[in-house]
């Protein structure tokens, strides 16, 4: 396929946007069989860029991503109201972001997936009253 399209996969995957030699690439929108939904920039068959994902259980991500992976500035947003905004490498919070809850409390500062590097990290703690 090239240019502007619809395909339904043998799976009920539906992706509607943009083709380059048969692989989704530019603008796009993917509804999943499991009702999952991604929508954003692709790049050889791969989120790739800016993109919204929505899981089924209402979470979502807005922002960055790299080979099919958040990575870079994005948002996540629980369903229940929890978020973290901030920096992400490989999927997970990695760099300096903010965690907050439903009540507006937080936690600021930076982020590792190493535990030795976490524990040492400047994270601050803003309960609701403080602000």
């Amino acid at each position: 396929m090239e240019g502007f399209d619809t395909f339904i996969g043998a799976n009920g995957d539906i992706y509607c946007g943009s083709w380059m030699a048969d692989l989704k690439h530019g603008s796009g929108r993917k509804s999943f069989a499991n009702r999952d939904f991604y929508e954003g920039q692709w790049r050889q068959n791969v989120q790739e860029g800016h993109g919204h994902y929505l899981w089924r259980n209402g979470n979502q991500f807005i922002g960055e991503w790299r080979s099919g992976v958040i990575a870079g500035r994005g948002v996540l947003i629980w369903a229940n109201g929890n978020r973290y905004e901030g920096r992400w490498e490989n999927g997970v919070p990695n760099g300096s972001g903010v965690f907050t809850w439903p009540d507006g409390s937080c936690y600021i500062g930076s982020w590792s997936k190493d535990p030795m590097r976490q524990q040492q990290s400047n994270l601050k703690f803003y309960p609701i009253y403080f602000r």
